[in-house]
């Protein structure tokens, strides 16, 4: 398939994608910062234990279904009602499996109130699967602004939960009964929505064909999982709830960007490179165009954000949570390494490679975390994640592309945009210098000064480029 027209396409995509989340996640940081007022860090450590372990069992409930689904274009009908018989039956046994090895989990962190959490987020985790085919029908016919509309509704639904309980004193339940409303909410909304109820049949040449996709799939999905995990996982074990309730804010927020806009954009290009795979010119073409996109996006926010970090922290989350900022602004430099470029495994289709790259990673980034953890505490394990698993994001490129010469052309792509966020870091810090010397010192005011110096500079550096966007955007 030719690339022509692909920037316009993507960004029209792209646009509808990112305001299906934008309002979510800004609902989610404001949701956020009050509880941050209202609970404790170890609510907070509390809750980010429980969901890891719940987002560990949700790898293993939906094998690849959603992509599956969207790529299908004969007897859909069968696939949909194949793949949703086997989400919800993984799902049930793995519902049943977190409940029955909920008391040894907490036996092992030393947190009996552990028990009815995971029991509570294993029927979210359950809500969550039924939910899949029909969240993906909607997705494969193009429908984001029913999409859209859906999040935002399930998103408000949260946060009113979420302030209302923290609101009347009962710490950790704020995030538990929150996730189960917003997850009632939405499975109602997607099955108003797609008109889909599944039938009672079962194709056993569907189920083929979906096993024969999922496989490398799935295992890329979980070992991924575990290395962009361990780091929470073994902070909640060896440094405890309190420590990680410092880092998982820091990690969350540093990383908003990355979800924000690398999800929005991913969802989009995916399909779009797939096709273009069997031609490497094209292919290559393609996938640093958009990746000038991602880092384009990305680098500026995150540049902001880390520069800022020292004076944001305590006007929105007060001075309890000083601890979080230089792990935040650690990570925040991990999230633009995270956004060089975009995944270049899932566009090729070699999932096998993903897969034995994360399992190496996977090694030398859970002894790196425990160092550092062990003479650093948070900050060594913010250190060491940027340095190895952000360290993969080059060796992920070079392993796909089995090229040095591909390695070197990511790093030039995405020079510009680094070699600018350094400048415009030294032009930000001068400011701010003067700012506080002649003006004031209201941290309100030095954080707004900060982050406009930073995009000021982006914006000057890349004008040309950004009216050529808003052309195409324009034009699509």
């Amino acid at each position: 398939m030719p690339s022509t027209g692909l920037l316009p396409r993507v960004l029209r995509n792209t646009f509808w994608m990112f305001n299906s989340s934008i309002l979510s996640r800004i609902l989610m940081l404001v949701r956020g910062v009050i509880l941050a007022r209202l609970l404790l860090p170890e609510d907070f450590g509390l809750f980010g234990l429980a969901s890891v372990i719940i987002g560990f069992a949700a790898m293993f409930s939906d094998v690849g279904a959603g992509v599956f689904l969207i790529y299908r274009y004969d007897d859909i009908d069968k696939h949909a009602d194949t793949a949703f018989w086997v989400n919800l039956g993984i799902a049930t046994l793995l519902g049943a499996g977190v409940i029955g090895t909920a008391p040894l989990v907490s036996k092992f962190y030393g947190r009996p109130d552990l028990v009815p959490v995971l029991a509570l987020l294993a029927l979210v985790l359950w809500l969550q699967t039924i939910s899949t085919v029909h969240r993906n029908l909607l997705r494969r016919d193009l429908r984001f602004r029913s999409l859209a509309g859906i999040e935002t509704l399930a998103s408000i639904t949260s946060f009113v939960v979420a302030v209302g309980v923290a609101w009347s004193g009962y710490g950790v339940w704020a995030f538990v009964l929150s996730a189960l409303a917003e997850n009632v909410v939405r499975l109602f909304l997607l099955g108003y929505a797609s008109r889909w109820l599944p039938r009672w049949q079962f194709s056993s040449r569907s189920f083929a064909a979906l096993v024969s996709f999922s496989g490398w799939y799935f295992s890329s999905a979980v070992v991924w999982y575990l290395v962009l995990n361990m780091d929470n996982l073994l902070v909640g074990k060896f440094l405890g709830m309190e420590a990680l309730g410092v880092y998982a804010l820091a990690y969350n927020y540093a990383l908003l960007p990355v979800t924000l806009i690398a999800n929005a954009l991913g969802n989009v290009i995916f399909p779009e490179l797939a096709r273009l795979h069997q031609n490497p010119s094209q292919f290559w073409s393609a996938f640093f165009q958009t990746s000038r996109l991602l880092i384009g996006s990305v680098c500026p926010i995150a540049c902001a954000l880390l520069i800022a970090a020292p004076d944001l922290f305590p006007v929105l989350f007060g001075s309890k949570w000083n601890a979080s900022i230089l792990p935040f602004q650690i990570l925040a430099a991990y999230g633009i390494v995270r956004c060089l470029w975009i995944d270049p495994f899932a566009a090729l289709g070699r999932f096998d490679l993903s897969t034995w790259l994360a399992l190496v990673i996977s090694v030398l980034g859970s002894l790196a975390i425990y160092a550092g953890l062990y003479y650093y505490g948070t900050v060594g394990v913010a250190s060491a994640v940027l340095i190895f698993v952000g360290g993969a994001h080059f060796a992920a490129l070079y392993v796909a592309s089995g090229s040095g010469k591909r390695l070197v052309e990511g790093v030039r792509n995405a020079a510009p945009y680094l070699v600018t966020a350094v400048g415009a870091t030294v032009f930000a810090l001068c400011i701010r210098y003067l700012f506080v010397r002649w003006i004031s010192d209201r941290k309100e005011l030095l954080a707004l000064i900060t982050i406009t110096a930073v995009f000021a500079v982006y914006g000057m550096v890349f004008r040309q480029r950004l009216r050529h966007l808003v052309t195409a955007l324009m034009e699509a």
